[in-house]
């Protein structure tokens, strides 16, 4: 790969290997399983939020630990950029939701909620008012979040740090339009790690996983509310511990499976009624730990993949922390939308 400077801006060429993923076929009829390939060797410490821009036709992703915030256009001969402002390097970037406006994205810092231009490094509005949302400081922080497909309110919740007898909370945060002012409470009062987030395609329901528990579960979401209730229990991950995940407009649940070195890990698709494994999509290498996923592409039908380096031993892992993808042949949805004045 070329990778060369610009301004605060890497860009790194990926040009071919989009190419060839685009013009991949997906997997016949009836497969139960396929295999990525490596899209880009970007070597991300932890790479999370991975969320598909179809306005842009771009992919997006942070590195929470490297203070990076990565564009991938799938059209175009830009390569993946990577963005390094003075905010980013100041802080911790753990999830984001797109907004209406373009390049505006409600970020969730380690430590809070901004409406934030991650083009031009500029502040659009103040730290949402609400609870401390981490207040046993780092390494407690926000972890996994995504709005909900009306766009009014962001769901995202904490991680614990690995701090003993430690706890976090799940937030909503919604936009109040009297006094344009983001504000959050608490939705879920006790989590050690929140991931898998992600609704049913009616968004009647919303998918959380606590990690350490190995558990996926869901919960009646109230759309009116933003509230939850009625946990039940869909699934849980015997080979590693469920990461982040996506729902495609099927309605099952495709979670990616860290496996901290335990082995190549994967992407598991998954049916919400039943808790049945019905599609892996594997690494092509030795990458064992895979963050976060999302289906995109104009046809919403290729899944890409974050992983991490973060811990692992470049020489029996070389490619951790880059970009993998593959074309699935299932379709997913678009992402919400936060609505801003």
């Amino acid at each position: 790969h070329s990778l060369y400077l610009k301004m605060s801006t890497f860009v790194l060429n990926v040009e071919e290997n989009v190419k060839i993923l685009l013009e991949s076929s997906p997997p016949s009829d009836g497969a139960a399983s396929c295999t990525a390939m490596l899209l880009a060797n970007v070597h991300c410490q932890l790479g999370e939020c991975i969320l598909y821009d179809d306005i842009n036709d771009t992919i997006l992703w942070t590195d929470i630990y490297g203070k990076k915030f990565y564009k991938l256009p799938l059209s175009g001969t830009d390569g993946v950029v990577v963005s390094c402002t003075k905010r980013l390097s100041s802080s911790m970037l753990c999830a984001f939701a797109l907004t209406t406006r373009n390049n505006v994205y409600l970020c969730a810092w380690h430590n809070g909620f901004q409406l934030f231009d991650l083009e031009t490094n500029k502040s659009l509005s103040d730290y949402s008012t609400g609870e401390d949302v981490c207040p046993l400081q780092l390494p407690t922080r926000l972890n996994d979040g995504r709005c909900d497909s009306s766009g009014r309110r962001f769901i995202c919740g904490g991680y614990f740090g690995e701090k003993p007898n430690a706890y976090m909370k799940v937030f909503k945060v919604e936009l109040n339009k009297k006094k344009n002012q983001l504000v959050h409470s608490s939705i879920l009062d006790k989590i050690q790690v929140t991931n898998s987030l992600c609704f049913s395609p009616d968004e009647s329901k919303m998918y959380l996983a606590d990690s350490p528990t190995r558990q996926i579960h869901v919960h009646d979401y109230n759309k009116e509310t933003g509230e939850i209730d009625n946990k039940r229990l869909v699934y849980t991950e015997s080979l590693g511990v469920p990461d982040g995940s996506c729902c495609d407009a099927q309605g099952y649940i495709w979670n990616a499976v860290w496996r901290g070195g335990a082995g190549p890990s994967m992407v598991h698709r998954i049916d919400p009624n039943t808790g049945e494994i019905v599609f892996t999509v594997h690494m092509p290498d030795s990458t064992s730990q895979v963050c976060c996923c999302c289906l995109g592409g104009k046809d919403l039908d290729v899944l890409f993949i974050t992983t991490a380096s973060e811990g692992r031993d470049g020489e029996k892992e070389p490619h951790a922390g880059g970009i993998y993808a593959a074309k699935v042949g299932f379709k997913g949805r678009k992402e919400g939308r936060f609505v801003v004045t």
